[in-house]
């Protein structure tokens, strides 16, 4: 069995496991290894942008999968109910409140919440210990727990019987489920939790970010103002949305461990395992730290680390624009005239 092969560009020998695979080549593999063919497709999509972004536009327009229907229940059990779930949020107020008034000081969550209070007769909030919350239940503040961890949720993660007990409390809830239509406004674990118990459940995906995903709600909250159909208002809050990528120039990147890289984003992510779009938005200026790294050198020194492993600038030194942050959403939810 070959161990190894030769690279028919850089004509150096190398694991076969540095090949990608081929079945028009008789041992399988393809002839060019694969650090080379990056370098060739990343050349290639630098030198010829316009062409590559309007044959991915053709792509994404013919295989954009369109949102699959709810399935129509039996006919013997009519949808009687409908009714929206949203996330609750880890920043809370300090002081005994409404479950509404609670998280409100969250942007994402206010966003969603102005929608859900014009949109539907009936909604909640969830929470793994508490089940959903009526929006005019007085709570006090608590302790986030999350049905697993991820890059912006750290902490106390439940357990499978904190998760049968949810379930459970919805059951006593909700006795009637199979009557509902439930849209699921909440991230997708708890959606494939819910629906063994909903039967007639919908999953409104969100944006992949927070700020976008609540500039979606705020954009559909002024669809509904202006008698678009609640089905047209979630489309546009499940549109996916392609951020526009200009041209990037070769630059040094600066990390905190000392380490050095000159190139552009892809090389930098490609060589340390990290994500390609953080690593584009730092050097484009719209990020001013990713992963430790930083491409002004002055900034290294200022770098610390927070209590969940995350790298940070103190607030004083950051320079990048806000605007694909939250510049404007607070005041543009403030404008909507909503009142709950």
């Amino acid at each position: 069995m070959m161990e190894e092969k030769q690279c028919s560009k850089c004509k150096e020998l190398k694991a076969v496991n540095e090949f990608s695979a081929h079945k028009a080549t008789k041992d399988g593999l393809n002839s060019v290894c694969k650090p080379c063919k990056r370098k060739v497709t990343t050349l290639y999509r630098d030198n010829n942008r316009e062409k590559v972004r309007e044959q991915w536009n053709k792509h994404y327009t013919l295989t954009k999968k369109k949102p699959k229907p709810l399935t129509p229940p039996p006919s013997n059990t009519p949808i009687t109910r409908r009714i929206g779930v949203i996330l609750c949020s880890k920043s809370k107020q300090d002081y005994t409140c409404s479950v509404r008034e609670m998280y409100d000081c969250s942007i994402s969550f206010k966003a969603r919440r102005i929608f859900m209070d014009l949109a539907y007769d009936e909604w909640y909030v969830n929470t793994t210990s508490k089940g959903f919350m009526e929006p005019s239940m007085v709570i006090e503040p608590y302790d986030s727990w999350y049905i697993q961890e991820a890059r912006m949720m750290k902490g106390n993660i439940v357990t499978n019987e904190m998760i049968d007990e949810w379930l459970e409390k919805l059951k006593q809830q909700f006795p009637n489920r199979d009557e509902i239509q439930l849209d699921c406004h909440l991230s997708l674990p708890y959606y494939n939790k819910l629906k063994t118990i909903f039967p007639n459940i919908r999953y409104i995906k969100p944006q992949q970010n927070f700020t976008v995903t609540a500039w979606r709600y705020h954009d559909a909250t002024k669809m509904f103002l202006e008698g678009k159909s609640l089905e047209e208002c979630i489309l546009k809050i499940e549109e996916p949305w392609v951020k526009p990528r200009p041209a990037e120039t070769e630059k040094w990147f600066y990390h905190v461990s000392g380490d050095k890289f000159y190139g552009k984003a892809w090389g930098l992510a490609s060589k340390y395992s990290i994500d390609n779009g953080s690593c584009y938005g730092l050097s484009m200026g719209t990020n001013d730290i990713t992963y430790g790294w930083v491409i002004d050198e002055s900034l290294v020194k200022h770098i610390y680390t927070t209590k969940g492993g995350q790298y940070r600038l103190p607030k004083y030194l950051k320079k990048a624009p806000t605007y694909f942050k939250r510049a404007g959403l607070r005041e543009a939810l403030n404008n909507l005239n909503v009142t709950p």
